[in-house]
C-alpha cells in the first residue's frame, strides 16, 4: 500500500500534486507496466475531479491534511482520500444523468461514475473511494 500525505492543497496546487502522487506510485515500483495507459489517465482524472471537489464544493477554501491511500490486487486498483475536516456536500450535487454540456460546472461527479468501476463519498464527504479494474 503507498500512502501520500499533502499538507496543504491550492487550486493553483493540483496539477503538481496529482504529479507527486504518481510519481510515488510508479518510484514505489507498482506493477504498472502491464496496465494500460488509459487506466493511468483515469487515475490522474480522477484525483484532479476529487481534489477539484474538496476544494470547490467543501467547507474551506484550502484542504490541509489529505491523506490518499492506494492499494492495488491482480485484478483492480483501489485509491481512498481522505480530507480531514474538509466536508463536502456531494449528496447535493450527485446526478445519474449526463449534465448539460452547456453548464460550466457539474460534471465531476458524472466523470467520476465514468470512469471508476465503483466511486462513492463517505463520512459527510471527507472520504472518496475509487476502484479500478486492470
Amino acid at each position: 500500500m503507498i500512502i501520500c500525505h499533502i499538507d496543504r492543497l491550492l487550486r493553483n496546487s493540483i496539477s503538481s500534486t496529482v504529479d507527486q502522487i504518481l510519481n510515488q506510485i510508479a518510484y514505489c515500483s507498482c506493477p504498472y507496466e502491464n496496465s494500460s495507459e488509459c487506466i493511468i489517465y483515469n487515475i490522474k482524472l480522477a484525483l484532479w475531479e476529487v481534489f477539484t471537489n474538496f476544494l470547490c464544493h467543501g467547507s474551506d477554501s484550502s484542504c490541509s491534511d489529505i491523506r490518499v491511500a492506494i492499494d492495488e490486487s491482480d485484478s483492480e486498483i483501489l485509491i481512498q482520500v481522505t480530507s480531514i475536516g474538509n466536508e463536502f456536500e456531494w449528496e447535493d450535487y450527485l446526478d445519474n444523468e449526463c449534465p448539460n454540456v452547456h453548464e460550466v460546472r457539474g460534471r465531476g461527479l458524472y466523470i467520476l461514475q465514468q470512469i471508476c468501476h465503483h466511486f462513492s463519498y463517505e463520512q459527510n464527504g471527507q472520504v472518496a473511494k475509487m476502484i479500478f479494474k486492470k
